[in-house]
């Protein structure tokens, strides 16, 4: 089944959120978008929070290789 297209944009926004070279003036644009993506979902889907964010996290790491996203980078101390 494909991945729906909603489901792309919270995975994308989170990969955003997390890459390691992120302006963090940028950070309160992505989290708002995110957040609104997610209750998005959660309407679309009749679910809560909790149970979208939990049954999409194991699809974030197969949606980085199909979207060929280069790996995340930790974050330099």
């Amino acid at each position: 089944m494909p991945r729906p297209s909603l489901i792309s944009r919270i995975h994308e926004l989170k990969y955003e959120m997390r890459r390691a070279r992120l302006n963090p003036s940028e950070m309160p644009r992505l989290v708002s978008e995110y957040d609104a993506r997610v209750l998005e979902a959660c309407v679309s889907y009749s679910c809560s929070k909790a149970e979208l964010l939990r049954t999409i996290a194991s699809d974030f790491g197969k949606w980085i290789r199909d979207e060929k996203m280069p790996p995340l980078e930790e974050p330099q101390s």
